[in-house]
Formats: C-alpha cells, sequence, structure tokens
C-alpha cells in the first residue's frame, strides 16, 4: 500500500521491511507493485470500510494519504503504529486532525518490539466511542477537583486552581490525566510540596494563603 499505485522497492528482507527505511532513494533490490485505498475503493474491491489498521514501517501516512477519499466517505476508526524516534508522528496527526478526528496515543512498549514502537487509535469525533472516553475524562477531572476542595482552608482558590489546571491536563490521547501517570500520587504531600514552590501571589501580606474557593 501507499500514496500511489507504483513500484516500491526495499533492501531489507521481503517478510518484514520497511519500504522506507534505508532506501531514501526507492532503488531497493526487492520490487513490489504498491495500490492505495482509495484505488481499492474505486474498483469496488473494497467497501463499508469501518475500521482501518496500518502496521506498514514507516509507510503510515502515504498509505493514508492514498485513502484520503475513502476516509471522507466512511469516517472509519483508524489504529496505526509508529515509531517515536525516527517517525513523522505529528504528520499523520495533523493529517487526521484536519478532518476531525482524535487521536489516542496507546503508551505501552509492545514485547519484541523497539521501546519506542507505540499504537495509536484515531476516532472520528462523533463516534459513540470518542464521546465516551472524552466523558470519561471529564468526570475523572470532576471527581479530582472535588478531592481538592477538602484542602481550600489551607491552601486557598488560586494555589489549587493552578495545582489542578497542571495534574489534569493531558496529551492528545485523552486516556490519562498528568497525575495519573505517576506511580504514587499523595495529594497531601504534593500539595505540600507545590506550596513550598509558588511565587509569593498567593498569599497574603501575613503570609496566610489567600481565600479559598467559592
Amino acid at each position: 500500500m501507499s500514496d500511489n499505485v507504483e513500484t516500491i522497492t526495499t533492501n531489507g528482507n521481503i517478510d518484514h521491511c520497511s519500504f522506507v527505511y534505508g532506501n531514501p532513494n526507492n532503488n531497493g533490490k526487492h520490487k513490489e507493485y504498491a495500490v492505495t485505498l482509495d484505488s481499492l475503493w474505486e474498483d469496488e474491491l473494497i467497501k463499508n470500510i469501518g475500521m482501518v489498521h496500518l502496521d506498514v514501517e514507516g509507510m503510515e501516512y502515504r498509505v493514508l494519504k492514498g485513502g484520503n477519499k475513502m476516509i471522507n466517505k466512511y469516517r472509519p476508526i483508524i489504529t496505526y503504529e509508529q515509531h517515536l524516534n525516527i517517525d513523522d508522528t505529528k504528520i499523520i496527526k495533523g493529517f487526521l486532525q484536519e478532518k476531525k478526528y482524535n487521536i489516542f496515543m496507546i503508551d505501552e512498549i509492545l514485547p519484541g518490539c523497539r521501546s519506542d514502537c507505540r499504537n495509536f487509535l484515531a476516532l472520528p469525533f462523533d463516534t459513540a466511542l470518542n464521546k465516551k472516553i472524552v466523558n470519561d475524562i471529564n468526570k475523572r477531572k470532576l471527581l479530582f477537583k472535588e478531592k481538592l476542595k477538602q484542602y481550600l482552608p489551607e491552601y486557598g482558590k488560586e494555589l489549587l486552581n493552578d495545582f489542578f489546571l497542571y495534574w489534569s491536563e493531558h496529551n492528545e490521547n485523552g486516556k490519562k490525566m498528568r497525575w495519573e501517570k505517576e506511580r504514587t500520587f499523595g495529594m497531601k504531600a504534593r500539595l505540600n510540596t507545590w506550596s513550598k514552590r509558588v511565587p509569593d501571589r498567593y498569599k497574603k501580606d501575613d503570609g496566610k494563603f489567600k481565600a479559598p474557593w467559592s
């Protein structure tokens, strides 16, 4: 699969190889005929596409580009693999976000794979699964904020707001907040450490923390 109907080449073992890495000029010793997702769809070899899974050793973006019309038509769920240290993760992210997809990284190291190998899940905004994931993290954010309220008399609104905004932040995969990625998270201990690092703007002239959340 590619972004054009073309001949692609590799110097690797044809049983498991890349047509990108170590082959900058597409002049490898092994040659293969590649098609696009759009060409398969237009020739009616595939239809009613609900999901696309890609593990094509660096060709993921090209394959997605070659399926542009099909993706626009069917809005499938898309899963793909990338190597964080050598692949351009931003280009696929941009391509899919323009099509109103949310991208979630499954942050686990796969057995037998490079340590930078990760799988990604891309969901159209309007799918039930995407809405469920977004709703789940919003609910957990509310619970996190509720737990912080018990510390209002001691630390005050401004400090807790900043603490909440920092620790409830999540990346593009939207599955875990910053605090959920920590191996341990003692809220009281974290707040105590935070309070010792904050600027003077958090405190009144008498040294006490400002008024609590309303």
